[in-house]
């Protein structure tokens, strides 16, 4: 798995380096949240995007809530997982509403780097399953030429025993 880990704490980046050295993962470290999005876009550029993000909420420049929201902004498809140590419920509910996939509680360990490592994947695989499904269910509308008042019709004529 390739993530990158931003933070601006050296202690926290030695951490994160070590656990993620330990998952086997392969890795990129920022001090800040300044040229995320930048690294981001150039590995997909270059053909090996990360698979998650993991950034931390507050940095001296720019925090994690402004590198979820540029990711986000720019569609592109990358789990993003919050690491704080504030988890109050309207903090949660806003990094939900921001985008963040899930959010890492301070001070953690390998075991919770790992767990939010393979939840993050497991949601990225069922977005990218459903976003699939959506647009074969639309190309298949498509060719049938049908739209929603079509399907609308065929139900009621379904439910009234005539289809």
């Amino acid at each position: 798995m390739r993530v990158l880990f931003i933070d601006d704490e050296t202690v926290n980046l030695r951490l994160g380096k070590r656990f993620l050295e330990r998952l086997g993962c392969t890795y990129t470290m920022l001090e800040d949240g300044e040229t995320a999005v930048e690294e981001v876009e150039r590995a997909i550029a270059e053909g090996n995007p990360f698979d998650v993000v993991l950034v931390d909420i507050v940095m001296a420049r720019v925090g994690g809530v402004a590198v979820c929201e540029a990711i986000r902004s720019r569609q592109i498809p990358v789990p993003v997982v919050a690491m704080t140590a504030v988890t109050g419920r309207a903090n949660l509910i806003h990094f939900k509403k921001v985008g963040f996939n899930l959010v890492l509680a301070k001070p953690f360990g390998a075991d919770a780097v790992k767990q939010a490592l393979v939840e993050a994947a497991k949601r990225e695989r069922r977005r990218a399953e459903a976003e699939a499904a959506a647009a074969a269910s639309a190309a298949g509308g498509a060719r049938r030429g049908g739209d929603a008042a079509d399907d609308a019709q065929a139900g009621r004529d379904r439910a009234a025993g005539r289809g």
